[in-house]
């Protein structure tokens, strides 16, 4: 089986012949640390080619399931129209269809090739969901430049600050 997704979607396998390569084995991998964001940069490059690695080794492999339907579809229509002619009985464009579309080489060659769609459309939104993590995780590390977890700009350790709170604090008193 050359390509197997293991859900949850977090348990990714590529599967060339019969060697797994491990993409990701985190439960919360899209999720960020803000307090981590050194990590979270260094690690994301490699995370990124990894699902982009294995998504287009899906696509290559949903392509060729593709081409093997299309294969199975035109030597099924070549036996079916030599079937019907040898038996002497007409032979039309929907009479072939209609039995090729219903024998079970064709089913298995199609669920082979939806199943492989499925896993190229999964990876493409894995790979899209690590474009975002990478445009949020630049974002945070700007937010985390402009300081904008700190709180010591409202704490006790400026003298301006403490001058103002110690004002209020009079204003309140005199007041009741």
């Amino acid at each position: 089986m050359p390509l197997v997704i293991a859900l949850p979607v977090y348990l990714i396998f590529l599967v060339l012949s019969t060697t797994p390569i491990l993409v990701y084995k985190e439960p919360d991998f899209l999720e960020l640390d803000k307090n981590a964001l050194d990590q979270e940069i260094s690690q994301h490059p490699d995370l990124l080619f990894k699902v982009a690695e294995a998504h287009v080794e899906a696509i290559a492999e949903r392509d060729s399931l593709k081409e093997q339907l299309a294969t199975v579809d035109a030597t099924l229509d070549a036996k079916i129209r030599l079937e019907l002619d040898n038996a002497g009985e007409k032979v039309t464009e929907s009479i072939v269809k209609n039995q090729v579309q219903s024998h079970p080489l064709h089913k298995s060659a199609f669920d082979d090739y939806s199943a492989a769609k499925k896993d190229a459309d999964v990876l493409g939104a894995l790979r899209d969901s690590f474009n975002s993590r990478g445009h949020l995780i630049r974002d945070l590390a700007q937010l985390h430049m402009a300081q904008y977890w700190e709180n010591t700009s409202v704490t006790g350790s400026d003298p301006v600050y403490r001058r103002q709170r110690a004002q209020l604090a009079q204003a309140r008193e005199r007041r009741e």
